[in-house]
Formats: C-alpha cells, sequence, structure tokens
C-alpha cells in the first residue's frame, strides 16, 4: 500500500468535516505517530471542528 500515488499511510493527519462532507484536512508531524494524531485531534476540538473519528 505504502507505493501507491497520492497515498501517505503515517499517522497524524485527520480530516475536517462540516456536516458528512470532507472540507479539508490537519496534519501534524514530528512526535510518535499517535502523539501527532492526538496533536491534530486537539486542534481541531479546540477550534470546535470534528473529524468524524
Amino acid at each position: 500500500m505504502a507505493n501507491r500515488p497520492r497515498l501517505i499511510t503515517w499517522e497524524g493527519g485527520l480530516p475536517i468535516l462540516h456536516g458528512e462532507a470532507i472540507v479539508g484536512g490537519i496534519g501534524v508531524s514530528g512526535a510518535l505517530g499517535h502523539e501527532d494524531a492526538e496533536c491534530a485531534q486537539a486542534g481541531l476540538c479546540r477550534l470546535g471542528l470534528s473529524s468524524g473519528i
């Protein structure tokens, strides 16, 4: 799967949802994958946004 074009298999990125539509994304990098994902989720929560996850 990692050799597919336009596919990134690392943790740390989340979609940004408005209703059920994906309207953007947020990505964090620099720590362990699960820590990056937690930081991305915390950022979305702080802004009052949802990733649907």
